[in-house]
């Protein structure tokens, strides 16, 4: 939850997260679609956590497999049935959660950082959960906003893979600052504060009471 978190909240680390919101079109290619700088140093984050706590190498391995496999199915393009990511939710970081984390909506993209569980983002304020028209109405990528368009004109779709590896070093699309966490209740971190708000779309907290999140 954090190592994702801070790829967010940390301009250097976003440059290369990026990549991976870049896709307009989500699905099961978009779990691999990651820059390998952003790849090595979520292992040295998670590896070095886990080798701090001691955990053995078969912890690690096994985590890398739940990974992999639940990535693969949140990253879906077609939707699992409502009743049953209802269902889920209260523990999965279920497959429309993640849709919303890859929303081009700043108050949307900034949440739902879990890879495997929700309980992380209940727990620390950042758990936004959608119902089947909100999440049909999800625009992916990089370009809702006008601050965010030159960046989403170099998205990685129907970019060569060159292209894609060098998107993080096209600094005319990052801000010059590297480090700034976002403060107060809204949690719009760091890049999400540079852009204006894209269109309000209901969000169902749980208990069912829809919020307007369209702006910080």
């Amino acid at each position: 939850y954090w190592c994702h978190r801070l790829q967010h909240a940390v301009r250097v680390l976003w440059r290369f997260h990026a990549v991976h919101h870049s896709d307009p079109d989500m699905d099961v290619s978009t779990t691999w679609l990651h820059h390998p700088v952003a790849n090595v140093a979520s292992a040295v984050v998670v590896g070095g956590t886990m080798a701090l706590l001691g955990l053995p190498l078969a912890v690690l391995s096994v985590y890398g497999l739940l990974e992999s496999g639940m990535g693969a199915v949140q990253h879906v393009a077609t939707p699992i049935p409502d009743r049953l990511e209802r269902w889920t939710r209260w523990l999965l970081l279920t497959p429309g959660l993640h849709a919303a984390h890859h929303s081009a909506d700043p108050a949307y993209h900034d949440t739902n950082y879990g890879n495997l569980l929700s309980v992380f983002d209940r727990v620390f304020g950042t758990y936004r959960a959608t119902d089947a028209t909100g999440r049909a109405a999800l625009v992916y990528g990089l370009g809702i906003s006008p601050a965010r368009q030159s960046l989403a004109s170099q998205s990685v779709a129907g970019q060569s893979l060159v292209g894609a590896l060098l998107l993080p070093f096209r600094g005319e699309h990052f801000p010059a600052t590297l480090l700034r966490l976002g403060v107060g209740g809204d949690r719009q971190v760091s890049k999400s504060r540079l852009v204006e708000p894209g269109p309000a779309y209901p969000v169902h907290q749980p208990g069912g009471r829809a919020v307007d999140v369209g702006a910080p």
